[in-house]
């Protein structure tokens, strides 16, 4: 619990629940596994790219991932490790 998101259409939503870091979901572009599963405030269209990140201390943020896709219900985000990893990036402090 604690999970923040952030996107265009709905903001800032924090207090979103992590379900699973294993998930599987499937839009018309095709099926994404392993992905973040939350539940707390579903993404909303337009949202999709949006941040997914929990709260450190004053000032701190920790990425967890970008919002992909959501049903009303369930969201879902693409992992930060495996976004960092496929494009040789990292964050800079």
């Amino acid at each position: 619990t604690g999970y923040c998101t952030s996107g265009q259409t709905s903001g800032e939503q924090c207090n979103q629940t992590v379900q699973s870091t294993g998930a599987i979901v499937c839009t018309q572009t095709g099926c994404k596994w392993p992905v973040i599963e939350y539940t707390g405030g579903p993404s909303q269209p337009g949202d999709s790219g949006g941040s997914m990140y929990i709260p450190g201390a004053t000032g701190q943020v920790f990425a967890r991932g970008s919002v992909i896709a959501g049903n009303g219900t369930t969201s879902f985000a693409e992992p930060w490790s495996r976004m960092s990893s496929a494009m040789g990036v990292s964050i800079a402090l």
